[in-house]
């Protein structure tokens, strides 16, 4: 409920940006942040009478929707897929800072993991 009436928010957190005068704007925005403002436009496009709350901060409720998926299925794979990579060595960063945030808001009690049939 938002002024007293049911409205349709969506809501897009933050994923970094730079606060730097000397940068041009349209280059602040993190990749994390652009990828979710992206999807944030595409779900005001599919939701008419839609707002968009742009914010860094925490927010108890339904908006999340998954956005910049990092797994693709790949059924081509070859030998040089398995030799390290910088870029592969940046996403397996990315998917240990997700797993250790999981456990931490797990810990704090701020979400639930489903139950394994």
């Amino acid at each position: 409920m938002l002024g007293g009436r049911s409205e349709k928010l969506i809501v897009v957190l933050s994923g970094g940006y730079t606060n730097d005068p000397r940068i041009p704007a349209d280059s602040l925005l993190g990749e994390d942040t652009l990828a979710r403002v992206v999807k944030g436009v595409q779900l005001y496009r599919a939701m008419p009478g839609s707002k968009v709350i742009l914010s860094g901060g925490e927010l108890n409720g339904t908006v999340p929707a998954p956005t910049d998926y990092l797994a693709r299925r790949n059924l081509n794979l070859s030998a040089d897929d398995v030799y390290p990579t910088a870029e592969g060595i940046r996403i397996a960063e990315g998917a240990v800072y997700e797993c250790l945030g999981l456990v931490w808001a797990k810990l704090r009690g701020k979400i639930q993991f489903p139950e394994a049939p």
